[in-house]
């Protein structure tokens, strides 16, 4: 069963790509193959990758000069909507938000070196889950050395960078943010160290970063304004990504509950497991129409307050609903549901997954107060 009761006013280019997102995902992903990819080295199917850059997907947020299709990022929230229902586990947002951050902050020159190659086929990713990203003391540093920049420290939890051609890192030159764009080539096989998640499906790594030569023509200078954005765009990913999670959690726990029979009856027919179950709906639209008004508001340039607002409240009601809809398919399952052989296994672990990545319901939460407040 399918719930379609929520009309969105797609953009043109929304309309374009949603039909032919839902289908290409719908044929080339399921839980059946997201739990066959969690033994492989990437985590991904590179044929399907393949795919979706003949489609121009990786491209469509990068203008049509370098080899993008011009779209804008919105284009791309259908798409990575999609994936999430299907459990599709691929580098996909990560590489999004690196174009999109070399696309607004890049020079010329920068541009023209690094966004065709994305369009082609390379991967991209942004280190900005450890908690220097987040407003501590910053321990990423570049270090003037003649004619370059020697780069020391080291990144937590970079996701997909094990895939990642290009992997771009916040760092500081003195006291001013500065994104770096690190080629995977300039990486050593010692420097990433995979890490465990939560969600198997997915994948991140750390990466020592110790006396890497960085030459002018890497560094993007930065505000606490882009760097402020390009956290808000990675965050309206995640809940587009999470939308997609809720609609499939549900249709599972539909599915379930109109099958499973206890004591004669189906357990779909007892008030305590029927409410929840329309609260996951209500609270999967109330999501999802956040997350579209946010897509169909942001600015190619720097974020209004309206943008701001709008990100952090689709991130915050995305997280919170996906984490109770994955809470409930597990204990809607009984103690099937606590089995990793158990569809409802996979929901709540990329609901807790979904939570850390660029800030949890509370820090978006409070960054809306001080919008309000401040």
């Amino acid at each position: 069963m399918e719930f379609n009761n929520l009309k969105i006013d797609f953009t043109e280019e929304q309309s374009m790509v949603n039909a032919s997102a839902k289908e290409f995902c719908a044929d080339n992903s399921d839980t059946k193959r997201a739990r066959e990819l969690i033994d492989s080295e990437l985590g991904f199917d590179t044929d399907t990758w393949d795919e979706i850059t003949r489609l121009g997907w990786t491209g469509i947020n990068i203008d049509d000069q370098y080899g993008g299709m011009s779209f804008g990022i919105s284009a791309a929230i259908p798409i990575v909507e999609h994936m999430g229902n299907t459990m599709m586990s691929i580098p996909y947002p990560s590489h999004l938000l690196a174009s999109e951050l070399i696309g607004r902050l890049g020079d010329q020159s920068q541009k023209s070196q690094w966004l065709p190659p994305l369009c082609d086929g390379k991967r991209g990713t942004v280190a900005f889950l450890d908690n220097e990203d987040w407003g501590s003391e910053p321990q990423l540093k570049l270090i003037k050395k003649n004619d370059h920049y020697l780069m020391t420290g080291e990144k937590l939890l970079v996701s997909d960078a094990l895939s990642a051609d290009i992997i771009i890192v916040l760092a500081t030159i003195d006291t001013h943010p500065v994104f770096v764009i690190v080629e995977s080539h300039m990486l050593k096989p010692q420097d990433l160290h995979p890490r465990t998640l939560i969600d198997e499906t997915k994948r991140a790594a750390d990466i020592s970063l110790q006396n890497i030569i960085i030459e002018e023509t890497q560094i993007m200078h930065a505000s606490h304004e882009i760097v402020r954005d390009i956290k808000l765009l990675g965050s309206l990913l995640m809940a587009a990504e999470s939308v997609g999670v809720i609609s499939i959690t549900l249709k599972t726990i539909v599915d379930y509950l109109t099958t499973r029979k206890q004591f004669g009856k189906l357990i779909g027919s007892y008030q305590s497991l029927k409410h929840p179950t329309v609260e996951i709906l209500l609270e999967m639209d109330s999501a999802k129409s956040l997350v579209y008004h946010a897509a169909s508001i942001i600015e190619s340039g720097t974020l209004s307050i309206d943008s701001q607002i709008a990100c952090h409240m689709s991130k915050a009601k995305a997280s919170d609903a996906l984490s109770f809809a994955g809470d409930r398919a597990v204990q809607f399952h009984g103690g099937m549901g606590f089995t990793y052989d158990c569809d409802a296994m996979l929901f709540i672990r990329r609901a807790q997954w979904a939570n850390q990545q660029f800030g949890d319901p509370q820090y978006h939460r409070n960054q809306l107060a001080k919008l309000i407040f401040d």
